[in-house]
């Protein structure tokens, strides 16, 4: 399916908002940190540490999907919405979460790791929408 290149970056942001909330959910439903005493103490330290990783680290992904978005031809396929080595990257931390899932890791650990990379998803996607405007 072909659709106008300025599309895309709400396809990009949408799918790391998604995959975000979603790791986020899954990382709080087994840490539990409701159920965990010192938890909020944690907590305080976790966001900022997403917020770095967010920061530093994805919205520079961001950025350069960004920047390849703009050199695309003005009518595009619906998966254009990042170059092949982010497709590569994804496939990458997909493998990678497959391979912790079946790891002998406590899930309270993995549910931390889980927040973090998901927390710093959600404020990664929305960078999608707000960047300046492609011609």
């Amino acid at each position: 399916m072909r659709v106008p290149k300025r599309y895309l970056p709400f396809v990009a942001g949408g799918l790391w908002l998604a995959v975000g909330t979603g790791l986020a959910l899954r990382g709080l439903f087994w840490w539990r940190p409701w159920r965990s005493p010192g938890a909020e103490l944690l907590a305080v330290v976790l966001l900022p540490v997403a917020f770095l990783f967010a920061t530093r680290i994805l919205f520079r992904v961001a950025r350069r999907n960004l920047a390849y978005i703009a050199t695309l031809p003005e009518r595009v396929s619906f998966w254009s919405f990042q170059p092949p080595r982010s497709w590569l990257l994804m496939g990458g931390m997909i493998l990678l979460g497959l391979t912790l899932r079946r790891s002998a890791l406590p899930r309270e650990w993995l549910g931390i790791l889980y927040f973090v990379m998901g927390t710093a998803l959600i404020l990664t996607g929305p960078r999608f929408w707000v960047a300046p405007k492609m011609r």
